[in-house]
């Protein structure tokens, strides 16, 4: 308890008999606040004289006293919230009106459409490209179509799909997707004929490139795998010198050759 106007009155009071106040916003004036404060202690002066039993009349005076002065209170607490209310409803009917307004704004600003007529890009005839269709592709970042609806549907059915081979090596079946389809078309292979585990072990077992010392110049050389390769399919055996040198031999085999045919064949 502390006094405020030579009052003794409690802050904050939340409920007092059967009047329950307002609760207290930032947005309100002091003297509202003040007042309401008045208000719950002159109701709480009001049931303490009331309360007792015989009253004299100075008591009596003070309740006449307290109830004026909840009538008054209560008087200018009501004409506040009613101003308060009002105050609310004519900011919520200018945001409204305002939110209105934008969304009027918003829907002048959008471009009208309107039926079109385009030529299919694969069969050449015309098809209908209505506005409502138009909006729906502007709303979604869609290009305008080049084909008809009948041309889009046979394209649609004619994709290529995924397919499913057989493995030439463990027999087993493996997927060759859409995205290979287009790769192997891309680069000119045909379709392949085992599965990705058999073409790396192939790829493992497969030989590698080799260093080999040349006898000729005792260098270093690459024996390389498609080398090696192309020697096994020929039956050749490894090489034991390196190419600079085997070309120089072939170019003294030949100088010989040509040599021993002018001479006749005389050494």
């Amino acid at each position: 308890m502390r006094p405020i106007f030579g009052v003794k009155i409690e802050i904050y009071p939340k409920t007092i008999s059967n009047f329950t106040l307002s609760p207290f916003t930032p947005s309100q004036k002091m003297s509202t606040f003040a007042t309401r404060q008045l208000y719950s202690q002159a109701l709480r002066d009001v049931q303490e004289l009331e309360g007792l039993s015989n009253p004299d009349s100075k008591q009596l005076h003070e309740l006449r006293a307290a109830r004026n002065r909840v009538a008054k209170y209560g008087k200018e607490i009501a004409q506040a919230d009613a101003e308060n209310a009002a105050k609310a409803a004519a900011a919520a009917a200018k945001a409204s009106a305002k939110e209105e307004k934008n969304t009027e704004a918003k829907q002048d600003s959008r471009p009208r459409y309107t039926d079109q007529t385009l030529a299919c890009l694969d069969c050449k005839g015309d098809f209908l490209f209505p506005a409502g269709d138009q909006a729906f592709f502007a709303k979604n970042g869609y290009s305008t179509p080049v084909r008809c609806g009948d041309c889009r549907t046979a394209r649609k059915t004619n994709r290529p799909q995924d397919q499913t081979l057989s493995c030439a090596d463990c027999e087993g079946d493996f997927a060759f997707t859409v995205g290979q389809q287009r790769k192997f078309t891309a680069e000119g292979w045909s379709a392949p004929t085992r599965c990705s585990d058999c073409r790396k072990a192939r790829r493992d077992a497969a030989p590698k490139d080799q260093l080999i010392n040349c006898s000729a110049c005792h260098k270093d050389f690459s024996f390389t795998a498609g080398a090696q390769a192309f020697f096994t399919k020929n039956n050749w055996k490894s090489p034991t010198s390196c190419k600079p040198c085997r070309e120089v031999k072939r170019a003294k085999a030949e100088t010989a050759s040509t040599h021993s045919k002018k001479s006749g064949g005389k050494v």
